[in-house]
């Protein structure tokens, strides 16, 4: 559903022409085709990198044994066959440096690092609950409105027949009774999306910044840290969103801002 929207905002918000960008609502039909688009990039990328997260922390609980060190060691070798060495990386004999590393030369390389994108800028890292609230409010207007509600508004109560595809395969005109109980049912899928959404928004942003937390002390296995991250993959990934481990934490906060409201 989400995507289907999404294409279709897209679609209503594209310009046409330059004579679009002359037209008093061209920075609302930019500010929503923009908006749109980030919103279907995040949504494009974030199960690759929920993958992502599963397997470079099963590798490093598995075959690096939660150790971080040894894991920055083998990812250094790795990047630098991948991507070639500097000349800090070799010593004096003009060998790759395997040895005797320092902590500072193994930092960039350590799993923390690895999975909290250090220093760069980055569309799942950086996306807050908030950046998707533009959006799913549109997707909650647009289920309270169809083309034959606002027919019947603007025409005092007449109405325009509209139609739906029975079981048989046959057209068949629906009373307003079938396209009230239509709304009503796409409200409820948009009531429903958005908790979800705010949910998954909530934990990754979570993971991240449970990470950034440790970002300057990397040279610790942080195992509890990174196997309560890796369970929260899994259940990301398997959409078991009331198992995550930020669930009270989120309700908590949502309880505290509906309070600050209040006031």
């Amino acid at each position: 559903m989400l995507k289907q929207k999404m294409s279709l905002m897209r679609i209503a918000s594209l310009p046409r022409g330059f004579d679009d960008t002359h037209r008093p609502e061209f920075n609302t039909m930019a500010q929503t085709h923009y908006i749109t688009e980030l919103c279907d990039e995040y949504l494009d990328k974030l199960p690759g990198r929920i993958e992502e997260f599963i397997t470079e922390l099963e590798r490093y609980f598995g075959e690096f044994q939660g150790n971080w060190k040894y894991y920055a060691a083998s990812h250094r070798l790795d990047m630098i066959e991948e991507y070639g060495a500097d000349e800090s990386d070799y010593d004096k004999d003009g060998e790759i440096k395997k040895t005797d590393l320092t902590d500072d030369e193994l930092k960039p390389y350590t799993i923390i690092h690895e999975l909290g994108i250090d220093g760069w800028r980055d569309i799942i890292k950086d996306t807050e609950e908030q950046d998707f609230y533009w959006f799913l409010s549109g997707v909650q207007v647009d289920a309270q409105m169809d083309m034959s509600t606002m027919i019947r508004q603007l025409n005092r109560g007449k109405r325009i027949p509209s139609y739906r595809i029975n079981d048989d395969g046959e057209f068949v005109e629906n009373t307003v009774e079938d396209e009230d109980l239509m709304r009503a049912s796409r409200m409820a899928d948009a009531d429903s999306i958005n908790p979800v959404v705010y949910t998954v928004l909530y934990a990754m942003r979570d993971i991240y910044r449970r990470l950034e937390g440790v970002m300057e002390s990397p040279f610790e296995d942080h195992r509890e840290l990174l196997n309560t991250i890796l369970e929260d993959c899994y259940r990301l990934r398997d959409f078991h969103l009331e198992d995550l481990s930020c669930v009270e934490k989120m309700r908590k906060e949502q309880e505290l801002k509906a309070k600050e409201n209040e006031h």
